[in-house]
């Protein structure tokens, strides 16, 4: 089946053409000025959108996929549908009713085979649309990056707006909160500056974890040790409204994906 290389841009940009496909796409590039200018901002786009926002993943992220891989199906396994030498399915078996049994080996292929047989008779289709799917998470995401400042700022940068924030303010931890807590929160800036002192060293196997807290639910913002001092590294989270409260748990090493414990720092938002 034929295809038009100019619908190969997008996956070009993203590797995602096979050898074929390449080399059809290279020879129409060659004659296209049109294709030449759109395969050069499917990768601009592609490399800003991947380098706008970089950061550490958290701590919690390899207990999170590690619980996911526990829970999550795997694929099953690959069965043959067509005759491997006709590339055909099985012939549909006869439309009388007539008490008769046509039995498994003329059984009418079910609507799924057809759709598999399909997918493997046309790799190039799954590769647009799985390069098209891409293309369009990536818009997506850019979008939700550029149209929220506080995704593409750098950590330093927000430090900065925070603490020269018009609205900025230094509310109270909670009574019962272990060692000292300065937390600079501006809701212009979209974030909170976390400065913890005096606290200390976590149980052995145990590590202190930075969470903010929305009503019932907790999303991690890393973890933390203290230094010989107690004094814990300057963090800055970002704060949403609805967000009520930071607060510091004392988690398993390497974190959790929720919190396991009640918090031994609690200092309330209302951004």
């Amino acid at each position: 089946m034929a295809h038009d290389p100019s619908l190969f841009a997008g996956g070009a940009a993203l590797h995602a053409l096979d050898q074929d496909e390449d080399t059809a796409f290279e020879h129409h590039l060659e004659h296209c000025s049109t294709c030449q200018a759109e395969l050069t901002g499917f990768q601009e786009t592609a490399a800003r959108l991947g380098s706008a926002s970089a950061e550490a993943p958290p701590a919690s992220m390899r207990a999170a996929v590690l619980a996911g891989i526990a829970v999550t199906r795997q694929l099953p396994p690959d069965v043959q549908l067509a005759d491997p030498v006709t590339d055909r399915l099985p012939a549909a078996g006869p439309t009388s009713t007539d008490n008769a049994d046509p039995g498994p080996a003329h059984a009418e292929p079910r609507l799924a085979e057809v759709v598999e047989l399909a997918s493997r008779r046309r790799p190039t289709a799954r590769i647009m649309v799985a390069a098209s799917a891409v293309l369009v998470a990536l818009v997506a995401i850019g979008i939700s990056m550029f149209g929220n400042r506080n995704t593409v700022q750098s950590a330093d940068a927000l430090r900065t707006c925070v603490e020269s924030a018009s609205d900025q303010r230094q509310p109270a931890a909670a009574a019962d909160s272990v060692g000292s807590s300065s937390v600079t929160v501006s809701a212009s800036c979209g974030a909170a500056l976390v400065q913890l002192s005096s606290i200390p060293a976590a149980p052995a196997g145990r590590t202190y974890q930075l969470w903010v807290i929305a009503g019932s639910e907790a999303r991690s913002v890393g973890t933390m040790t203290p230094d010989g001092a107690g004094t814990m590294p300057d963090v800055i989270a970002a704060v949403h409204v609805g967000d009520t409260a930071i607060g510091v748990t004392v988690e398993p090493a390497g974190g959790s994906v929720a919190p396991t414990t009640s918090p031994i720092i609690v200092v309330p938002l209302s951004v």
